[in-house]
């Protein structure tokens, strides 16, 4: 409430004539009892009213969890549903993990999507069939939300060409027990049109208790390039509101999005196809407002490609990371989306590193990425890093985890409690592709 001045208070009624007590709304004076309401945080949109409704999304409790950590082992997360598991992805409900990937159905030769729980001691839950059948079903990603799991993946059907990306999803209880008979598509309207282009690369987060944010690329109607949307969906799945251009350029390719969220704020960020080279675009929102974030970019010597991104538990800290392409070399690089003309390189000397992947805990975070061998084998390392003024500092040495045969599939970091993380890579060779998980406790932030 703005507080009228004190010599307001004593002489407007001396010029203007009005009673002294009460003064009133004729010397233009509010008094206390007639102050507006405050407004509501939330906007007018459909968005808007959509969060004011609901419950915001909160931090799983984990301590009982963490106590059982069986730390630094290597666990094989493979399942009996066929010979190749890839594209691994994992959400915390606060007690274990609920793991999604891709197996390949020898039955139908067809690629589909799968999950099971790890429990912070190692156990392995049953495997479970999500999506099956004879087409592709690649790179599903998973969040959850109060009591349930969003999963949704990209499906590669060649019969509706030049339209043969969709995105499809389920909802599921802990106990991996869908709330609705079959999978749905993800069928979006902007301004109230329906859009029938391609829709694909996933990604998912808590909006608010029992809500989700899909994030992705599709084909657009007013672009000639794929863009980067937002879609709203409810906790019994249903679509809300109409979906949102995260920043239209009809001519900038935008594609492989990375988003995280934490405390209501949300950082997104995906690879533009500038006309000088690829960039980073990247854009933070608080109370879920994805519909209001304004986007920035990276300024790169060189392709900046496939980002990731974290939020700090208390979502005051963020972090960034990818890799820039120059000719055959590749570096990767970590930034505080706050100060982004300060990268700091990470990776061993002289390596090839590529395919980050990042998460923030109380006290710093941990960055992992591949460097190459040969062809398509890889190491995998990690490395933890601190806050200082001015960004970010790399702590410690690189650790390295699996062997030489890493695969160059999109790795996984996912923070649990505190500075507690979970590692996910892939390797083998064709066609005996598994995905493999560890627990880390980086001494370094203890």
């Amino acid at each position: 409430m703005n507080k009228p001045h004190l010599f307001l208070l004593l002489f407007v009624p001396v010029f203007f004539g009005c009673p002294v007590d009460p003064c009133g709304p004729e010397c233009g004076i509010v008094l206390p009892d007639e102050v507006p309401e405050p407004t509501s945080i939330y906007d007018d949109t459909c968005w808007g009213k959509s969060f004011e409704d609901a419950t915001p999304s909160s931090t799983p409790e984990a301590a009982s969890c963490i106590a059982q950590l069986r730390i630094d082992e290597t666990f094989p997360l493979i399942g009996q549903l066929g010979e190749m598991q890839i594209h691994l992805d994992a959400a915390f409900d606060g007690s274990q993990l609920h793991l999604v990937y891709n197996y390949a159905d020898s039955g139908t030769d067809g690629i589909g999507v799968a999950g099971r729980t790890l429990a912070c001691d190692g156990t392995l839950g049953e495997e479970v069939q999500i999506s099956g059948g004879p087409l592709t079903q690649t790179e599903p990603n998973a969040a959850w939300s109060g009591d349930r799991l969003l999963v949704a993946w990209q499906r590669d059907d060649p019969e509706q060409s030049p339209n043969n990306l969709s995105t499809h999803y389920h909802i599921v209880d802990a106990n991996w027990n869908p709330l609705f008979e079959t999978e749905r598509t993800l069928t979006m309207t902007r301004n109230g049109i329906e859009q029938t282009k391609n829709v694909w690369m996933p990604v998912i987060l808590p909006a608010f208790q029992q809500g989700f944010w899909v994030i992705g690329a599709r084909g657009h109607d007013a672009a000639t390039v794929f863009q980067s949307f937002a879609q709203l969906v409810g906790g019994s799945g249903g679509l809300l509101c109409d979906s949102i251009d995260l920043n239209l350029q009809p001519e900038i390719g935008q594609v492989y999005p990375a988003a995280a969220a934490n405390r209501g704020q949300v950082l997104m960020a995906w690879e533009s196809h500038q006309p000088g080279g690829g960039e980073i675009e990247f854009a933070q929102s608080a109370k879920g407002f994805l519909h209001t974030a304004t986007t920035e970019i990276t300024n790169s010597s060189g392709d900046a490609e496939r980002p990731a991104v974290a939020l700090s538990p208390n979502g005051e800290n963020a972090a960034i990371a990818y890799h820039i392409s120059v000719g055959t070399t590749l570096r990767t690089y970590l930034i505080d989306p706050t100060q982004p003309t300060t990268p700091l390189a990470v990776g061993n000397s002289g390596e090839n590193a590529h395919s980050p992947a990042v998460a923030l805990g109380e006290n710093g975070g941990v960055v992992f990425w591949l460097e190459i061998v040969s062809g398509t084998k890889n190491r995998a390392y990690h490395q933890t890093f601190q806050r200082v003024d001015g960004g970010y500092e790399l702590v410690g040495s690189p650790q390295a985890v699996g062997d030489d045969a890493v695969l160059p599939y999109p790795i996984l970091v996912q923070h649990l409690s505190a500075d507690s993380y979970f590692l996910g890579w892939m390797a083998g060779n064709y066609p005996n592709y598994q995905a493999f998980g560890r627990f880390i406790l980086p001494a370094e932030l203890q």
